[in-house]
């Protein structure tokens, strides 16, 4: 657990709750984008996390990857919404990438599967394309200050709104305050 910890240490903030998220069962498939977001500002006490913050992360995750892990972006039927994980370069059973960017390493960086191109009306045509979508998705959200998406108890539906306890503990422990556990 110290190892992790230390080398968790050294990691963009970014990659750290990606990759955290689905280990301490936060969820299935991986974070929403506005959740991504809204914790690093939380961290930071950034307000305005609007397109140029979003831009960017993603400059970041693209050119400056951590190495040997890829990030992408799925669809998750469970939030009914696009969701990012990182995965090991050398995965046995690496996610079906439909369009990826690479960094001037030439190794591939960031990458969207299949059924990204296909749902939330994304009709991607490339790895750009998609990416300009999800970003204009995300910043929607974003700009009303909505970073979970959780379940509405009245109507059943998924929707973005405020932080719950649980996701604020979660950024506490992954990124402000690592080892309080």
């Amino acid at each position: 657990m110290a190892n992790q910890q230390i080398r968790n240490r050294n990691m963009p903030d970014w990659f750290t709750l990606i990759s955290e998220w689905r280990k301490k069962s936060m969820g299935a498939y991986g974070v929403t984008l506005p959740f991504l977001v809204g914790a690093l500002g939380y961290k930071t006490k950034k307000s305005g996390l609007g397109l140029d913050y979003v831009r960017n992360l993603f400059n970041d995750i693209i050119n400056c990857p951590v190495d040997g892990y890829v990030t992408e972006i799925s669809w998750c039927p469970d939030i009914d919404a696009p969701v990012l994980r990182v995965s090991p370069i050398n995965n046995p059973f690496p996610m079906p990438l439909k369009s990826t960017f690479s960094c001037s390493g030439g190794g591939i960086t960031l990458g969207f599967s299949e059924n990204i191109h296909s749902v939330l009306n994304l009709d991607c045509k490339g790895a750009s394309d998609c990416l300009e979508k999800l970003i204009a998705y995300a910043v929607n959200h974003l700009e009303s200050g909505h970073f979970s998406r959780n379940r509405n108890n009245l109507t059943g539906d998924y929707e973005y709104g405020g932080f719950l306890p649980k996701e604020l503990d979660f950024i506490h422990k992954t990124i402000i305050e690592p080892g309080s556990d």
